[in-house]
């Protein structure tokens, strides 16, 4: 049989808001047992409350192998994966930042060698006689352009899918020191 003491302590206090364990220390205090304590919660109904589970969550490690080179594959061939993994990839992940910036600045050399090329053809349409002409079959090799530039993403989409850290000359250069790989 519990101590009537301790069971109308726990009822009357517990109904306040006061904890269990609150209600349990300050009934130490006055020199009672653990044994007491618990018999008299156990009869006072009063089950003490487990303690809320926290999930455990890792320090954060950075992106994982498969994922690293995945990224670095979709940075050639779309270029908004390569801001994306740019973003994303922590300090410890440099292949994926590495392959981040040279597949941004890849697709930049793109556009920017695209738009010269629509310049020199809108130059020539302006020379008499043939500049239309030359400026027509222009136009149509910028369809074999798009063409091999999606070629070239491809071979190194799948290169650096496959954990190669390949140089593209000139773009390695702008690449910032502490993401080359």
């Amino acid at each position: 049989m519990a101590n009537q003491q301790i069971v109308s302590y726990l009822k009357e206090n517990s109904s306040k808001g006061y904890s269990l364990d609150s209600l349990k220390e300050q009934l130490r205090k006055q020199g009672f047992s653990d044994a007491q304590i618990s018999e008299a919660s156990v009869e006072a109904g009063i089950v003490s409350q487990p303690a809320p589970q926290v999930a455990v969550i890792p320090a954060d490690e950075g992106l994982s192998p498969d994922t690293e080179k995945i990224l670095a594959a979709l940075s050639y061939p779309f270029w908004i994966a390569a801001l994306v993994t740019i973003l994303i990839a922590k300090p410890k992940n440099k292949y994926a930042k590495y392959h981040g910036f040279q597949g941004l600045f890849w697709g930049i050399a793109i556009v920017v060698v695209y738009i010269a090329f629509q310049i020199f053809i809108n130059v020539l349409s302006y020379v008499p006689f043939l500049g239309w002409a030359i400026s027509i079959l222009l136009f149509l090799t910028a369809g074999v352009f798009w063409l091999l530039i999606l070629v070239i993403d491809i071979i190194f989409a799948v290169q650096a899918y496959q954990g190669k850290a390949f140089k593209i000359p000139v773009i390695y250069g702008m690449i910032p020191a502490d993401a080359k790989y």
